[in-house]
């Protein structure tokens, strides 16, 4: 799970609660990426599944884990469950958990993953509004959280951008060559 585990015995009763809503989000992730594992094997090994609907699926896996791991972030789920003290659940007193889950999600579907950009959209939109709806549905104003907001932004788009210049950018190598082995076989063949 997310964030630090809750140790104060005075919120036992929803503190026990949050925990199990932590190891269940942990249990739904290793469901979907076992799932995720069998795809990939069932494409690799027999080629039944197109490359774009497995990419369709591990985007809408990405949006799931972004969903899942927002709403069991331990410092919100402190504060839609009444405790106010939110140091006495043991909990830190700000969203950097949630930030670097969703800038872990966001760099990884972008840089490791051979994910064409246009397929990862929703995903970034999801990754943009997710963060301040956990602060308005938390209680927190937005308005002392706007520097995490646009750096969350900025990392973003640059990922958007970057995805999209390299997807090109390979593009166009690959057009070069097929070019070139086209003018090779006319001068061949000639």
């Amino acid at each position: 799970g997310l964030g630090p585990t809750f140790k104060n015995p005075s919120h036992s009763a929803i503190v026990s609660e949050l925990n199990m809503r932590v190891r269940a989000f942990d249990c739904s992730l290793t469901v979907w990426c076992l799932a995720l594992a069998v795809l990939s094997f069932a494409q690799r090994r027999w080629g039944i599944v197109s490359h774009s609907f497995a990419e369709s699926c591990i985007a809408l896996w990405f949006c799931v884990a972004l969903i899942l791991g927002a709403m069991t972030e331990r410092w919100f789920q402190a504060s839609l469950s009444g405790i106010m003290n939110l140091k006495e659940a043991g909990s830190g007193t700000d969203a950097t958990w949630l930030l670097l889950f969703i800038d872990a999600i966001i760099t990884c579907s972008h840089v490791a993953l051979p994910i064409r950009w246009y397929k990862l959209l929703p995903l970034d939109v999801l990754a943009f509004t997710i963060y301040p709806a956990m602060l308005l549905s938390g209680g927190v104003f937005i308005f002392y959280n706007v520097p995490n907001l646009l750096t969350l932004s900025a990392l973003i788009l640059f990922s958007i951008v970057g995805g999209r210049t390299a997807e090109r950018q390979e593009r166009e190598g690959y057009r070069s060559v097929i070019v070139e082995r086209t003018l090779r076989a006319q001068v061949e063949f000639q």
